[in-house]
């Protein structure tokens, strides 16, 4: 039920906005599977469920401002913007982390990012879905319980 209501509104935006968002196509399972266990195998979360079906959506979301990651640094014909893959972005950010903070972020699967900078995250500990600082990682300044909540109120 969520991810319909969730595929219909890519959908919208992909009518109403025509060729300005960079709606990927669809990531498959076994795509989605080799992601997660690269992630796994270096110690992180899996792709939640929640996101993974939005991966089957879309494998890669760019627009207003607002950037969500796929499975790999794949662009839109006749495009020069080319997104991060998830399993890249969250090994690199949690490095960053790590020394940034002092903590041990591994429990975060790192997702996207937004025109001010700001992350997008999953906490594997809270199974919460977050935006946060680009300045001090450790600031969470949204959380929502699901991906569909963040989607819809966060983009």
């Amino acid at each position: 039920m969520q991810i319909n209501s969730l595929e219909q509104k890519i959908r919208r935006i992909k009518e109403e906005y025509a060729d300005l968002p960079m709606i990927l196509p669809p990531a498959c399972d076994d795509e989605i599977g080799r992601h997660s266990r690269l992630l796994t195998g270096n110690g992180f979360p899996s792709i939640p469920q929640e996101y993974a079906e939005f991966l089957k959506i879309c494998n890669g979301y760019a627009f207003n401002g607002a950037e969500l990651y796929g499975t790999g640094s794949v662009t839109k014909e006749g495009s020069s913007f080319t997104p991060l893959d998830i399993a890249s972005l969250t090994i690199e950010r949690n490095k960053y982390y790590e020394e940034y903070s002092g903590l041990l972020g591994k429990t975060l699967l790192w997702f996207g990012s937004d025109i001010d900078g700001d992350y997008f995250t999953y906490d594997d500990k809270t199974g919460k879905y977050q935006r946060r600082s680009h300045e001090c990682f450790s600031d969470v300044w949204e959380e929502y319980d699901t991906f569909k909540e963040l989607f819809d109120k966060g983009m």
